[in-house]
């Protein structure tokens, strides 16, 4: 015996109803969760409540969906729903007419009993054909993998912030992005068909699930002023469009109360920029909403002994017992296998080992010393004296981010934030969404580089960087005669970075790049254009978006060292790379590096 007889195998099911108008037929299912969903409140004490279950109704015609959030399974709560759907529905002038549901909570006199009191029919599927409702199974389906996608992405960008019971408003937010996102066959969205009018939906209304949202002081939205110093604005956490109220009205959970408010004077960041990383540029509040709803419990940890107290200084004075490891130099040598042989002069290069330094004793270690803020210089005459654009330019260079203070005061000597830093980001705090910290912990330079324990992946990577170069005939090597008179030398410098798997963030490569040092450029001399085209993430997307309606095929291809393939515009000649030397008779004393072809780090790079 099996579950459907053979004889009907293969073949053309007849008779299949088939929806005209919104309204006509209505699909409807429930889900399950065994993970408790957040319940949000708009004021008074955080309920101890969850969301539990969830009803559906699908649109048969317009593929519309609509989802109600249930405490329990029961049949009173479930006929809550079926009339909170009707009268979304009569809001917009359509009537239900019909349902068609599986067993169970719908087969219960109180659903029963409903449809019959309002005129509506009601069919239910054979027990445990569920194929006979998959049009609800495959929405339900759909809207789970929506949801767990929207909540894993938001819990790696902000972890402290955002939990998995937040499941119940994602999963309405994902709804809200299906019905609001045209179909292929229809080639209008669902939220259109349902209303039977033309609402081209706006995107600047639909943010990411769970991003930073920054709203405006209740007392600037009331126009009353505020101190002068005081934060204009509150951090937030996105749960999407409020089902009450207009499509650009938000709801946003305050973290410090776990109150849920409607707010209209917001500000998001999409891309989680201002809280991701270690160094983020305000103090973040404390994700309260969790304990307050009772969804985590607080726990106490005894202090241990001899351990030093939060809040401390960045700098402090270092024992030379707590010395694991010294430091080596940023231009040591390092040691690896010889590389194969290069055009022309060249000699094979390879890497040395350093020395390493002598470990400091007690005395020896002190705090690093303040570098004086440069002044603007004013002569006799007064006249102000600004930087040059070379200066400045230099400066940019060797910022990697806006960071604080002590942290832009390396231990190897760089110079605190100009005043040309300082200007640029007081700029930049004028919009939170740009003022992002690089704190990225597997994007290091050299030095840094030979710290961590996976030094020798990097070590390959070095080696296999140079190989590249030279199998293609980047560079030559050069006598120092040879370079004109007055031409610049400019240095190269190393970027290290491991690239991890984007699920299980795993390592799966460890990438190391050899640049040329733009800063060292000098305009009119070797460079002039600094513009070049490059295609934005926001027109890839739109392609494809557009390859999946049209049904187009994309391939993707990688071209290893694609900016090298361009010829040099004039010619620039580089000291050897950090870490590397070349047999004897040719040093970074007597000779240089003759670029050939583009590389990284220029300012014509785009």
């Amino acid at each position: 015996m099996t579950r459907r007889p053979g004889r009907t195998k293969g073949q053309v099911l007849t008779g299949v109803k088939v929806a005209t108008h919104p309204g006509q037929v209505v699909l409807v299912d429930q889900l399950e969760s065994t993970t408790a969903g957040f319940v949000a409140q708009l004021k008074g004490a955080p309920t101890l409540q969850r969301y539990r279950y969830a009803t559906v109704f699908v649109d048969h015609y317009s593929r519309y969906v609509y989802v109600y959030l249930q405490k329990s399974l029961t049949s009173a709560e479930t006929v809550q729903a079926k009339c909170a759907f009707e009268n979304d529905a009569r809001d917009h002038g359509i009537r239900v007419l019909h349902y068609h549901a599986d067993n169970g909570r719908f087969a219960d006199n109180g659903f029963i009993n409903n449809c019959k009191a309002k005129g509506q029919g009601l069919s239910c599927c054979a027990v445990n054909a569920h194929f006979q409702n998959g049009i609800a199974e495959k929405m339900i389906h759909d809207l789970q993998e929506g949801t767990q996608t929207s909540l894993m992405f938001a819990i790696q960008k902000w972890p402290k912030m955002i939990n998995v019971h937040l499941w119940s408003y994602g999963l309405r937010h994902d709804a809200n992005v299906r019905n609001a996102t045209a179909t292929i066959k229809h080639k209008k969205s669902p939220l259109e068909l349902w209303l039977q009018v033309q609402v081209a939906p706006k995107i600047r209304h639909f943010h990411t699930f769970g991003c930073p949202t920054y709203v405006l002081d209740n007392k600037l939205q009331a126009q009353q002023g505020v101190q002068k110093w005081k934060s204009r604005a509150r951090l937030g956490v996105y749960l999407g469009a409020s089902p009450t109220h207009a499509r650009s009205v938000s709801l946003v959970l305050n973290p410090r109360t776990a109150h849920v408010s409607p707010q209209v004077y917001v500000k998001y960041d999409d891309f989680f920029e201002t809280v991701m990383g270690k160094t983020t540029n305000f103090d973040q509040p404390k994700p309260e909403w969790k304990y307050l709803s009772g969804l985590y419990q607080r726990t106490t940890k005894k202090p241990k002994e001899n351990s030093r107290p939060e809040g401390g200084s960045f700098f402090c004075l270092m024992r030379a017992s707590d010395w694991q490891e010294p430091r080596p130099p940023e231009d040591g040598n390092i040691t690896t296998q010889e590389i194969p042989k290069v055009a022309a002069t060249q000699q094979p290069t390879e890497l040395l080992e350093p020395a390493p330094p002598p470990m400091p004793t007690q005395e020896e270690v002190t705090e690093p010393a303040q570098a004086p803020t440069p002044t603007v210089h004013q002569t006799r005459s007064g006249r102000i004296v600004k930087p040059t654009q070379r200066y400045q330019e230099g400066l940019e260079q060797r910022r990697q981010g806006l960071v604080a203070w002590e942290i832009l005061m390396d231990q190897e000597g760089e110079s605190p934030p100009t005043t040309a830093e300082q200007f640029e980001i007081q700029r930049a705090m004028e919009d939170p969404v740009a003022f992002a910290a690089t704190a990225d912990p597997d994007t290091m330079y050299l030095h840094e580089a030979m710290r961590e324990p996976d030094r020798e992946q990097f070590m390959l990577a070095m080696q296999k960087e140079i190989n590249d170069h030279e199998s293609w005939k980047h560079w030559e090597v050069v006598p120092k005669s040879q370079v004109p008179k007055g031409t610049k030398i400019i240095d190269m410098v190393w970027s290290m970075k491991r690239k991890r798997c984007i699920d299980m963030r795993e390592i799966y490569k460890w990438k190391a790049r050899v640049n040329v040092h733009g800063g060292q450029q000098e305009y009119g001399l070797n460079y002039w254009e600094t513009y070049s085209p490059v295609v934005g993430w926001t027109t890839l997307r739109f392609f494809f978006i557009l390859a999946l309606l049209r049904g187009w095929h994309c391939r993707q291809l990688d071209f290893v060292l694609a900016f090298p393939q361009a010829p040099t515009e004039v010619c620039l000649y580089m000291n050897f790379p950090k870490g590397y030397q070349f047999c004897p008779g040719i040093s970074k004393e007597t000779h240089v590096l003759k670029l050939l072809r583009n590389i990284y780090g220029t300012k014509q790079e785009p």
